[in-house]
């Protein structure tokens, strides 16, 4: 399957270098980057294709029509994300997969996981605009693409525990009442990337497991995820002085 796969995809001339790269990006980018090297991405231009009735212009720029490499990197609004970037985007009328081809060869697979997300940040934010006529700076999807790859890429580093074993029914690492005459804290973090926060939860149980108080805060900023859950943790530690 996979040999046939790639002599289909060296026949069509959309087969670009990605694999070899053993990118670490997650599955809706790769699903994303999928839709565009064998152009099913939904752009006004391919939906006219289908007989679907659209003006074909760019809702970024109503400046031109809407194609792959135009929504992704020949748009005004595209290009200024790149500029934000480290990522090199010279186009001057380059398809997207020779963009990407030429990225997987000369570049490091750090670049070329940056541009797999930030392209996927530009076309969320396109739907965005389009549907709900909301706007996003080029540091915003720049920055979200990044927070995107840095979580994706920290969770695989710490799969441990629950999430490698088959048997949910056989995992030993339970929550376990406190001592006696004792009070037991839990705390998380969470990260609220479209409306640019964090926040963190903190939750008292007694001795027999019953629940005392619990709060929850957030905050505007983009932190990492462990970073909000420190700071849940100082939240934590001011709250039981109140006590």
């Amino acid at each position: 399957m996979k040999s046939a796969y790639r002599l289909l995809q060296q026949d069509s001339g959309v087969h670009v270098a990605v694999e070899d790269q053993n990118l670490e990006i997650s599955p809706k980018v790769q699903h994303f980057l999928w839709r565009v090297l064998v152009w099913c991405l939904p752009t006004k231009v391919q939906l006219s294709t289908k007989k679907v009735n659209v003006d074909l212009y760019c809702p970024f720029c109503n400046l031109a029509v809407e194609t792959i490499s135009h929504a992704l990197l020949e748009c005004r609004f595209a290009r200024s994300c790149w500029c934000v970037s480290i990522v090199p985007a010279s186009v001057d009328s380059v398809g997207f997969n020779r963009w990407l081809s030429g990225l997987t060869v000369h570049h490091s697979a750090a670049d070329v996981k940056e541009a797999a997300c930030i392209s996927w940040k530009i076309w969320s934010v396109r739907n965005e605009l389009l549907w709900n006529k909301k706007t996003c700076s080029a540091i915003d999807v720049v920055r979200s693409a990044r927070i995107v790859l840095d979580q994706y890429c920290t969770a695989r580093s710490q799969k441990t525990g629950a999430l490698l074993i088959d048997d949910i029914n056989n995992v030993d690492e339970r929550w376990k009442k406190p001592n006696s005459h004792m009070v037991k804290i839990n705390v998380d973090g969470a990260i609220f990337q479209e409306q640019n926060k964090f926040g963190f939860g903190c939750v008292a149980r007694d001795t027999n497991g019953i629940l005392l108080e619990a709060i929850s805060a957030s905050r505007f900023g983009v932190v990492k995820p462990e970073i909000a859950e420190t700071i849940g943790i100082k939240e934590a530690l001011i709250w039981i002085t109140c006590w």
